[in-house]
């Protein structure tokens, strides 16, 4: 093990290759949620409606998006940057599963769990 990195990232190959994967999602995930927040702000000066719309149920903000509303595109950067994490955990968790480390598997399922119950308590629908 590698400066307390976790199993994650130790070994030779496997660890590095899905330590760089996590990391790209992660990224990706950021660069997304930055565009949509970028371009709703862009057509927010053409908008024909108020920019402080509550934001509704999942598949409205996504039928919003579709529509290229700015605060559908806003709302889904929003979504998109929640999701994120989530994302990293999840493959995290597949990435120690697949290398049998089951008390880390066990750790990212918690977290797992914690993220998806904050976002359903806190209106994530």
């Amino acid at each position: 093990m590698t400066g307390g990195a976790g199993p994650l990232l130790a070994g030779r190959d496997a660890g590095g290759a899905a330590a760089r994967w996590v990391g790209a999602l992660l990224a990706t995930g950021v660069t997304v949620a930055a565009a949509c927040l970028a371009a709703g702000l862009l057509m927010a000066p053409s908008a024909a409606g108020p920019l402080l719309a509550p934001v509704g149920p999942t598949p409205e903000v996504l039928a919003r998006a579709m529509r290229a509303e700015p605060t559908g595109l806003m709302n889904l950067g929003v979504l998109v940057l929640i999701a994120t994490p989530v994302l990293g955990v999840a493959a995290l968790g597949v990435g120690f599963a697949a290398r049998g480390e089951r008390r880390y598997v066990l750790s990212a399922l918690a977290v797992l769990a914690m993220l998806i119950v904050g976002a359903w308590l806190g209106g994530v629908r």
